[in-house]
């Protein structure tokens, strides 16, 4: 009786519990089967808003400041560990479905499906509420929106630019990718696994060498042009995607033969490199662009290393709970911040960015109102908007 009664109580609790879906607000995935790739989502969106924080201020003048503002200036390459990161997971998820199905049509269906509400709702809302004068202070005519709408639907803003939010060049990127990954990994299916490999690895080094190449160009004079011709541009960002491909299948060959304390050492040592590296120098604003398009290829690689040694550490640091939050809402948070820049300059008191010295007091006024705007309108995005379709996605997984 005593058993009976608690097996009923059990029941009942998972009733009202889905009943009332007190999950909905749980901002941790706790079912993820690597929750330190969860830390390092949160460092890349951690990495842009860093950048984005020092876009328009002055820069300091003493050599430890300086060393701290070029960590936060090359924040932009917290996109390449976002490209690195969706290479890995998109290809497991892709196998994933490919494995439940056992069919390969079945398999797209799905993977199309799941993909579009994963990243389409949240898109478009951002664009409609930047349309509708949402965020304060922040201007885009309607005319400007209802010229590039077509190129936003289509996804080739990262070729033909945006006016409307810049962060969304990316998602163009991804989009693409989204379309090339169910093709490419059919052919890795049936060729053998060296023949795969080799192909994976070329992809790789001709994305790494047209950026270079590209990056020398004449048309290249300054930051703005450098980026939309040789940062944007889908082909140039393949590199980081499918080094993250080549995780996957470097993980799954050897994840029987590794075991979590042969990479921690590893990854610490590169982590600090990679930290040095981003110190050393501002690689957007030095106008050295082969460099910084260099960089751009050291970046991908030291990701993808970083990212392999994550799938063994098990829970370390980068799996705390904290981390993995920022994580929940880095997409939302992605989406939205750059939007709230001039709201956050207005409600800290900045009225001339461009004079107002890095570290002074005024900027970290304003950059407790900025990443604390930029969290809260992350957290009414995620749940207002991402979350319905997360769970939807999720159901249909089921």
């Amino acid at each position: 009786m005593e058993v009976k009664k608690a097996k009923d109580q059990t029941i009942c609790s998972r009733s009202v519990t889905r009943g009332y879906n007190f999950s909905y607000f749980s901002l941790v995935n706790h079912s993820f089967a690597y929750p330190a790739l969860d830390g390092l989502r949160a460092i890349a969106i951690i990495l842009v808003l860093l950048r984005h924080s020092v876009t328009t201020f002055e820069a300091p003048t003493n050599n430890t400041a300086l060393a701290i503002w070029n960590i936060f200036r090359n924040g932009w390459l917290g996109v390449d560990l976002f490209f690195v990161l969706s290479g890995f997971l998109i290809t497991r998820s892709f196998f994933s479905l490919y494995r439940r199905h056992n069919n390969y049509p079945a398999t797209i269906k799905k993977f199309y499906i799941h993909r579009t509400l994963r990243t389409w709702p949240l898109y478009f809302a951002i664009i409609a509420l930047i349309s509708l004068g949402a965020f304060p202070y922040y201007q885009v005519s309607g005319s400007t929106v209802a010229s590039e709408l077509l190129q936003h639907v289509l996804f080739l803003q990262d070729y033909l630019g945006t006016s409307i939010l810049v962060p969304l060049w990316s998602l163009a990127t991804e989009e693409k990718f989204y379309l090339l990954i169910p093709l490419l990994l059919a052919i890795c299916v049936y060729l053998k696994k060296s023949h795969a490999a080799l192909l994976l690895t070329a992809i790789i080094i001709a994305s790494a060498i047209t950026r270079c190449v590209t990056s020398t160009s004449n048309a290249i004079t300054d930051y703005e042009s450098f980026f939309w011709i040789a940062r944007a541009p889908f082909h140039l960002a393949l590199d980081g995607l499918m080094a993250g491909c080549v995780i996957y299948f470097i993980h799954q060959a050897l994840q029987a033969k590794h075991s979590s304390g042969n990479y921690r050492k590893l990854s610490i040592m590169l982590s600090l490199f990679m930290l040095g590296l981003l110190a050393y120098s501002d690689y957007l604003g030095n106008s050295e662009w082969l460099t910084t398009a260099a960089m751009i290829n050291a970046a991908s690689i030291i990701f993808a290393l970083l990212v392999y040694f994550a799938l063994f550490s098990g829970k370390n640091w980068l799996s705390c709970i904290p981390l993995r939050i920022i994580s929940t809402l880095s997409y939302s948070l992605y989406l939205c911040h750059y939007a709230l820049l001039p709201y956050s300059q207005h409600l800290s008191g900045v009225t001339d960015a461009a004079s107002t010295r890095f570290l002074s007091t005024d900027w970290f006024i304003f950059f407790i109102c900025f990443i604390g705007l930029s969290l809260a309108v992350s957290l009414l995005l995620h749940y207002s908007i991402e979350k319905p379709f997360l769970l939807w996605k999720r159901r249909l997984s089921h």
